[in-house]
């Protein structure tokens, strides 16, 4: 199943209801296939994905940055082990927006709730 559509403008949409997961694996196809960095917009998440990305740490810094611990924007490349810094940073952010638990739930009801719109790629 295609989660990503051309359009007219040559620009790529993400399709509504699609998973962070699904429209990462989809754009790292791309990637490969193009041999260049695709970039797309999810959850108010700019998502950029290498030829050579790895998946799950995409999929770790987007959650990171709904979360709020970075800035809005990830990839293609993270860090495969996150500083000690980082970490702190983390933990500090947690504690003053209502701690992790509060901060999961509304990632995970953000994961599962359906989309309204398109989201833009641009490669």
């Amino acid at each position: 199943m295609r989660t990503l559509r051309q359009e007219r403008n040559g620009l790529l949409k993400v399709l509504v209801g699609v998973s962070i997961s699904r429209a990462i694996y989809e754009a790292l196809l791309l990637a490969s296939e193009r041999k260049r960095v695709v970039t797309f917009t999810h959850r108010e998440v700019l998502v950029r994905v290498g030829p050579n990305s790895k998946p799950h740490l995409l999929l770790r810094d987007w959650r990171r940055a709904l979360a709020g611990y970075i800035e809005k924007q990830v990839g293609p490349y993270p860090n495969a082990v996150l500083s000690d810094k980082e970490k702190r940073s983390d933990a500090s952010i947690a504690a003053q927006s209502g701690g992790y638990q509060v901060r999961r739930s509304e990632i995970k009801a953000a994961l599962e709730s359906p989309r309204v719109g398109t989201h833009s790629i641009s490669l």
